[in-house]
């Protein structure tokens, strides 16, 4: 396979029926799901949350930091991609992402009253905060049907 440098960064190519991310000049394999999981993230995170992840997953490798940072859970981006993809959010609540140091991805945003809203995503779980009542909680990332009623249970209260 010959690569070739790419026109615009984080251009997607698609040869011989396999996709492969080509940025900053380089080629990486890319999983078959990994489309429909840059459509949920860019759809939900919009263009900056999508590469603040991109850097995270790419750049953020084992002793990031101070040298004790952890790269991305595989988990907990997989419990990411399930919450987001059932979570609605009003029009304008844009969540932004962070990495956590022990590899755990973070969403934070204002509701619509102005207060704050947390999620972290662990490789078991997810922690979930609420401002505007304190409301703290956890639920078990083991099933994604699961994920599905917490990120629809928390659309409705938002």
């Amino acid at each position: 396979m010959t690569a070739y440098e790419p026109i615009a960064p984080f251009l997607t190519l698609y040869t011989d029926g396999s996709a492969t991310a080509a940025t900053f000049g380089t080629i990486t394999e890319r999983d078959a799901g990994d489309a429909a999981n840059d459509a949920i993230i860019l759809q939900k995170l919009g263009r900056i949350g999508w590469e603040r992840l991109y850097d995270f997953r790419t750049y953020y490798t084992q002793g990031w930091g101070e040298g004790d940072g952890q790269p991305v859970s595989p988990r907990a981006l997989a419990s990411l991609y399930v919450f987001l993809d059932n979570l609605e959010l009003q029009p304008g609540m844009v969540p932004s992402i962070y990495l956590l140091k022990d590899g755990s991805l973070g969403l934070a945003w204002e509701d619509t009253a102005g207060d704050e809203v947390e999620l972290s995503f662990y490789p078991q779980r997810i922690h979930f905060y609420r401002g505007s009542d304190n409301t703290e909680l956890e639920v078990p990332t083991r099933h994604a049907t699961e994920l599905s009623k917490f990120a629809k249970h928390l659309s409705s209260s938002l």
